[in-house]
């Protein structure tokens, strides 16, 4: 009964010495690599260029159309938003906010789009990825520190949170502030936010209403909302409706 397990001893200490064959092929290769990453951790970080964050937008399009439609969502479209400006977007259901909020990140073509480098968008159906709501703000600044994304989540609403939490584990509310701090985190010249304060009571409201405009005091805000309330407290108001954009007031 012996002799089959004795055959097979030889091909069994071969597979098991097999892999340590490739492992020394790539062991130069391998030691290359990480003398390399060695040299790139010993260099002092390079300072990171200040991002553009006071200048305005400027979109014209005479019409905002979606790919695969005949009709177009908007028309007549013609907006100056000075550097610092929080605008609140304001109309309907449908009447086409979601399309300029689109224009505005470059998302669909127009005529001149003239913005800041870079943007920072919070919808209101955000998507998170399965891990930490640590890992999850870090998309937005991989270098800040714990104190810097609690300090985020608490002008997003959510003092205290749980950095370690599983992120697809949180309620709607808790997503959507979750996104609203990653983009408070983003060295964003622009930022879009779309109805941040949807599932908050008032109070609570307008206590994350104060910590966006102290937070992105120098930014381009613009905030899609349905609360009247919140639209009074903007230095802009843009009213979309009837297929056009017109401001509506300014403080």
């Amino acid at each position: 009964m012996l002799v089959p397990i004795v055959a097979l001893v030889p091909l069994a200490v071969a597979e098991a010495l097999l892999p340590l064959t490739a492992a020394v092929t790539h062991l130069r290769p391998l030691r290359a690599a990480v003398d390399r990453v060695a040299a790139l951790r010993a260099e002092p970080a390079a300072e990171r260029p200040a991002p553009q964050l006071c200048t305005g937008v400027r979109l014209i399009a005479p019409e905002l159309r979606w790919p695969g439609t005949t009709a177009p969502a908007l028309r007549g479209v013609d907006l100056r938003i000075p550097p610092g400006t929080h605008v609140a977007v304001v109309g309907p259901s449908g009447s086409g906010k979601s399309t300029l909020v689109a224009a505005l990140l470059g998302f669909l073509p127009a005529d001149v789009l003239a913005r800041p480098a870079t943007a920072a968008w919070a919808p209101q159906d955000p998507v998170l990825v399965s891990t930490s709501v640590r890992e999850n703000l870090r998309m937005a600044d991989p270098h800040a520190d714990d104190a810097r994304l609690a300090a985020a989540l608490a002008a997003a609403g959510l003092p205290g949170f749980d950095l370690d939490a599983l992120a697809t584990a949180v309620s709607g509310g808790e997503a959507q502030r979750i996104a609203l701090a990653r983009a408070l985190l983003a060295e964003a010249g622009l930022v879009l936010l779309d109805e941040p304060t949807a599932h908050l009571d008032e109070p609570t409201a307008r206590a994350v209403l104060a910590g966006i405009k102290e937070a992105l005091a120098d930014r381009v805000v613009v905030h899609v909302t349905h609360r009247p309330a919140e639209a009074a407290t903007a230095d802009v108001v843009v009213e979309v409706t009837g297929g056009g954009v017109r401001a509506l007031s300014r403080a």
